[in-house]
């Protein structure tokens, strides 16, 4: 991750199944920057499919990769600061994985009518309340 590459397909999706059959009695998940890869998507879909569930919603903030970097290079000034966020070419580097691993994922899901993208430029209670408003959407998608 300090380098700018993703954590390995297996290690994220061992966690991931750790916390859904840990918490079974739940109506449902939200993940935040997962699933990452197609192969991530497949495997989600599949523990999800054998626990009788599935997903029901994918959503983007989507950002030019130049705000992107603005925005790591500042948080990398913060508390919240994160290795990764220390060099502009490591910031780089993960907006080209994300570009190359990601997007196909919005792609997987937009294909099932599971996915909507968010303009993520502006005044943050701005994103925020476009992302309440998906959000809702999505709830009542499951009803």
């Amino acid at each position: 991750m300090e380098g700018g590459e993703l954590v390995s397909d297996e290690i994220v999706i061992q966690l991931i199944e750790q916390e859904i059959t840990q918490h079974k009695n739940v109506r449902g998940f939200i993940f935040k920057g997962f699933p990452r890869t197609i192969v991530q998507a497949y495997i989600l879909d599949g523990l999800l499919r054998r626990l009788d569930s599935s997903v029901s919603y994918c959503i983007e903030l989507n950002t030019s990769m130049l705000e992107s970097i603005k925005r790591l290079s500042a948080r990398a000034k913060t508390p919240q600061a994160r290795a990764y966020d220390m060099n502009t070419d490591v910031i780089i580097h993960r907006l080209e994985e994300y570009e190359e691993k990601t997007l196909p994922v919005a792609d997987f899901y937009n294909k099932q009518k599971k996915f909507a993208s968010i303009d993520a430029l502006g005044v943050e209670e701005d994103i925020f309340n476009r992302l309440c408003i998906k959000v809702e959407e999505g709830m009542r998608i499951l009803r």
